[in-house]
């Protein structure tokens, strides 16, 4: 693990925190995190990524992250009721049929998707444009890594069954065996031409499509539009989740 990814890591994670609590509603702290818990379970697991090192997982959980947020945004459905003593108690309830298209499946088109942001409260008329920008940035980025990765684990499943193959032919392991453990005449094939042109340094191929610059600025991004999210959250809830 690099020390320096893990410093920066907690450092972000710490800031996060700090921000986090400072939303007030008429001089009195907000609390209403707990309705966010999978946000911030998401957000922690990316730092972890991030603090490891994982560059191209830093930016696939970014969308994860940043979906969630959405969703629990819109889900939530705020209702004020009364306790014994007559103090503003909040209830909530939670509104799937807001993230839910007709046929009962949550929404994963992006014009589905930003539609339900644009009907809803989460941003004012005059920066909803900028934010579903900055949305679509950060899950476009996550969609481009996490299909790019895709592509390559296709590659490197390939690599990793020829490679295994040239092994077990130069050990003379049966070819009745080979095809009972699940290996194609196909991979046989391809396995003895290697074997044939001498190539035996094959190495399984592994890429990152995500450099740290861009993993770094993807995650400070996210974190941005979380806080953005918690402050519309206090501006048009706050009264019912103040501390008493």
């Amino acid at each position: 693990m690099n020390t320096d990814y893990q410093n920066e890591a907690e450092s972000i994670w710490d800031s996060y925190l700090t921000e986090a609590t400072k939303f007030i509603y008429k001089g009195q702290p907000v609390t209403f995190r707990h309705l966010f818990r999978l946000t911030t379970d998401l957000l922690g697991e990316t730092i972890n990524c991030y603090a490891n090192g994982l560059t191209d997982a830093t930016v696939i959980m970014c969308r994860s992250t940043i979906d969630a947020c959405i969703f629990e945004y819109l889900e939530l459905e705020i209702i004020p009721g009364y306790s014994d003593k007559g103090n503003v108690s909040p209830f909530y309830i939670i509104r799937r049929d807001k993230i839910m298209n007709k046929n009962g499946r949550y929404l994963k088109n992006w014009k589905q998707i930003s539609e339900a942001i644009k009907k809803s409260d989460l941003f004012g008329k005059e920066e909803v444009e900028t934010k579903l920008n900055e949305i679509y940035e950060v899950r476009d980025r996550g969609n481009f890594v996490a299909h790019l990765f895709q592509r390559s684990q296709v590659e490197a499943d390939k690599a990793t069954r020829l490679l295994t193959v040239m092994t077990w032919l130069k050990d003379n392991i049966e070819i009745a065996n080979i095809r009972q453990w699940g290996y194609t005449e196909e991979d046989i094939s391809n396995a003895r031409k290697m074997l044939e042109k001498n190539e035996c340094s094959l190495t399984v191929p592994y890429r990152v499509f995500a450099p740290i610059v861009e993993a770094k600025e993807t995650l400070e991004q996210t974190i941005g539009i979380i806080l953005d999210t918690f402050s519309r959250f206090a501006k048009n809830h706050g009264k019912y989740l103040v501390k008493k």
